[in-house]
């Protein structure tokens, strides 16, 4: 009776053993499972966290890139302005010059035309004076007025003043009519002139 219950236990042994050996297995394979599964979910997590991260930055790009399209759109008008401003303080100087070389223009004609008219003025009043004065014959010739002019003297004299005032009469004419063309031309030289800067001015606003 024992050899068989020692018999039993000896053959029931091995069995035990292989159902150990199985449910190991199931225990291997499972734990293997749930790594496999950890690890899948870790990967998720990470990829998720990978991928939240390249948002952050793609988000933090766009924004930047906007950031600096905006601050180049506003140097480049700043620039425009400072560009616009400078050239109007050019041409405000520039006009202003011109107008100060006209009126300085303006100015030494003036002067020049009373400088020629009184110029003529006193040439024929020192001739008109020198007129009513005799003349030696001798050289150097001197003038000298008589105390009284004879009737032929007092004749001749009236002559030679009279034809003398004739002369600055002519000649005063004269120089008023070139006067008056030189201030026509001088005038139509300042409108063409003018009119080319305006139209400069036209062309450059226009491009």
């Amino acid at each position: 009776m024992e050899s068989e219950m020692i018999v039993e236990s000896v053959v029931s042994l091995p069995e035990q053993e292989r159902v150990d050996s199985q449910e190991e297995r199931l225990d291997r394979r499972e734990r293997l499972q749930r790594m496999g599964d950890d690890e899948q979910k870790r990967g998720q997590r990470f990829f998720g966290t990978l991928m939240g991260t390249l948002g952050k930055f793609q988000k933090e790009s766009v924004f930047l890139q906007e950031k600096n399209a905006k601050r180049a759109e506003i140097e480049a008008r700043l620039a425009e302005c400072m560009r616009k401003e400078k050239e109007e303080v050019e041409e405000r100087v520039r006009i202003e010059k011109d107008e100060k070389q006209r009126a300085a223009e303006r100015i030494r004609k003036a002067s020049l035309r009373e400088f020629e008219k009184l110029s003529l003025e006193t040439y024929y009043k020192n001739k008109i004076a020198s007129a009513r004065a005799l003349k030696t014959t001798t050289l150097p010739v001197l003038f000298y007025q008589p105390w009284k002019l004879s009737s032929k003297e007092e004749e001749r004299a009236k002559f030679r003043v009279e034809e003398l005032e004739r002369k600055y009469q002519q000649e005063l004419k004269e120089l008023e009519e070139r006067l008056s063309c030189e201030d026509s031309v001088y005038i139509k030289e300042v409108d063409v002139s003018m009119s080319t800067q305006e139209t400069c001015e036209i062309n450059v606003d226009t491009g």
